[in-house]
């Protein structure tokens, strides 16, 4: 769904449909003195169903068993994607992006390893001792993660 808004976006060239998605995007194709969409029926009902259903999966918290969707459902919210952002550059009279059916990455070709992330906020001196530090153990040896400015560490928001 989060294509399908950055999509409606760039189509309608503003940047404020994500949040209150349907109320937004009709707001967008009124001001542009397009014909409204019909959320009762098509592409754009499927849409709306798929509102309802992403909160499943991507609110806080969600449980375990809800992080992802079964992949029929996923294959579902792609090709639903596709086709609402293809109508929504139709709507506005412009060619839908090549992105839209690119099927072409192959993934993972062959299992690597990445190393692991490390941040360090502005702000943050990794070599002051009040910095606050984030770190995990893996394999009996412990890594730091994170640095924070003091203060701010990610106990700070408990």
């Amino acid at each position: 769904m989060t294509t399908l808004e950055m999509a409606c976006n760039d189509a309608l060239e503003v940047s404020n449909i994500g949040y209150s998605f349907r109320k937004n995007l009709d707001k967008a194709i009124k001001n542009e003195d397009l014909p409204k969409r019909d959320w009762s029926q098509g592409v754009w009902k499927e849409a709306s169903e798929l509102l309802c259903l992403r909160k499943e999966f991507i609110h806080q918290g969600i449980s375990e068993r809800n992080r992802f969707a079964e992949a029929n459902q996923a294959d579902v919210a792609i090709d639903v994607c596709r086709r609402a952002i293809k109508a929504i550059y139709a709507h506005t009279g412009k060619d839908a992006p090549a992105w839209v059916d690119d099927d072409s990455d192959p993934g993972f070709e062959k299992e690597e390893t990445f190393g692991t992330a490390h941040v360090t906020r502005a702000g943050a001196d990794p070599n002051h001792p009040d910095t606050v530090r984030t770190a995990y153990v893996y394999k009996d040896q412990e890594r730091t993660d994170g640095h924070f400015p003091p203060g701010n560490g990610p106990q700070a928001a408990s």
